[in-house]
């Protein structure tokens, strides 16, 4: 570019400063709000993911018609499929429990009856104890507990229960629980299984969803609460690549045939994630329109720019100059106001996402399942919006530009 081109475009940027302003801050919150937006939602899915590829089963095998007796000997089957690297067995069934000690406070769960030796490799479980051990028979603690009931009372053994259900039944470590497991026949109908528990960790993995509803016990007392004597409802599995989870099943049922029903984490949570894929992609398209409406602002205060300036444009060409020195001349404010939008842009979005992580702002845990907003940078997708917003700008100043290149001397002059 010559230096008469840049010495008139930069005139031209500085004779409507406040025309120039709201230009670049048009750019500018356009590019913060998308990568503010874009960061946040792939932290929460991240973080989603992460927390929930670490507390469950990547793949889960029912059985058709019911109990799982021969749980032991697919296990050792399926052990020899690739990619999984471990298996437990697992008694899932829904049930209330009751604070013994606040006996009003009552809360449905799911409670899963759990191998200990097992389960922990299957699922992170250890990892999100306030203890850091998965371990049911923890006999101080349950003896406590104990003594806090009625001589009457016996104690079926200790039960870990999730942080959210946990504060709904107002129980910390130590508490009796009562259980209200299945039905028996008696002599005047069906009478509730009740067995009492005692609190002996908190399971907190930070997923609202299981957090307020889960529950562990012992595998075998499981088996005894629950009447499933030698029975497992399901067996869980761990793959080496959780992507991998769709392969395993297949060689499942090749292997097993259509008695066992395996399902992926995929499928178990598919609808989840293709909310928050369907949300994030919904927000890009909007927060992407506020950079469209700030690329037309640009091209709208050229086509003024140029009907202003059609007598100096004139007088530039009568003088020699030629119809490439005219566009880059135009072409420089809109290059101009794009760098800086961005650059501005860029640096603002990166310092509010390193003020949410900073703050640990809050979320409503019922609503998204985590308790802070997440941040996750992706600087492929920050450089790709930056590039296409220069190009945006570039290209909304082309046409106006273009115009006022064409311009004949003899046109712009005819009316002086």
């Amino acid at each position: 570019m010559r230096q008469y081109e840049l010495f008139i475009g930069w005139r031209y940027l500085r004779a409507k400063p406040f025309q120039t302003v709201m230009s670049i801050i048009g750019v500018v919150l356009g590019i913060v709000v998308l990568v503010v937006a874009f960061s946040i939602w792939s932290g929460l899915e991240d973080a989603l993911r992460g927390r929930l590829l670490g507390s469950e089963a990547h793949l889960v095998v029912w059985k058709a018609g019911g109990g799982f007796r021969d749980y032991e000997e697919f296990i050792d089957l399926t052990a020899e499929i690739p990619g999984i690297i471990a298996a437990a067995p697992t008694v899932v069934s829904e049930v209330l429990l009751q604070s013994r000690t606040a006996k009003q406070r009552k809360a449905g769960a799911q409670v899963r009856g759990v191998d200990a030796a097992r389960a922990g490799k299957v699922a992170n479980i250890s990892e999100y104890l306030s203890s850091g051990e998965l371990r049911f028979d923890r006999d101080e603690t349950i003896r406590a507990g104990r003594s806090r009931l009625s001589k009457d009372d016996t104690v079926k053994g200790g039960i870990i229960v999730g942080s959210g259900l946990a504060r709904k039944l107002g129980v910390t470590v130590g508490d009796p629980v009562l259980m209200y497991a299945t039905f028996v026949k008696g002599p005047t109908g069906y009478m509730p299984v009740m067995r009492n528990f005692v609190v002996v960790d908190i399971y907190q993995s930070g997923l609202y969803e299981i957090d307020a509803a889960v529950a562990y016990i012992d595998f075998s007392v499981a088996q005894d609460v629950f009447d499933l004597p030698g029975v497992a409802t399901q067996v869980e599995l761990r793959a080496g690549d959780p992507d991998a989870a769709a392969g395993i099943k297949r060689e499942i049922l090749e292997r097993h045939g259509l008695l066992y029903i395996p399902k992926t984490w995929q499928e178990m949570r598919g609808v989840f994630f293709y909310w928050l894929r369907l949300e994030k992609i919904g927000a890009m398209i909007i927060f992407g329109a506020i950079v469209l409406v700030a690329g037309f602002s640009i091209a709208i205060a050229l086509v003024m720019l140029v009907r202003e300036k059609t007598r100096e444009i004139g007088i530039l060409r009568a003088m020699g100059a030629g119809a490439r020195g005219v566009r880059g001349i135009f072409m420089l404010h809109g290059t101009v106001i794009g760098v800086m939008g961005v650059v501005v842009g860029t640096g603002l979005g990166l310092l509010i996402c390193a003020l949410v992580v900073r703050l640990d702002v809050p979320l409503p845990g019922d609503v998204y399942q985590i308790e802070h907003v997440p941040v996750a940078l992706s600087w492929r997708f920050i450089l790709l919006v930056d590039a296409l917003t220069l190009v945006m700008c570039w290209l909304m100043s082309l046409l106006p530009a273009t115009r006022a290149a064409k311009l004949h001397p003899v046109e712009a002059l005819r009316y002086e």
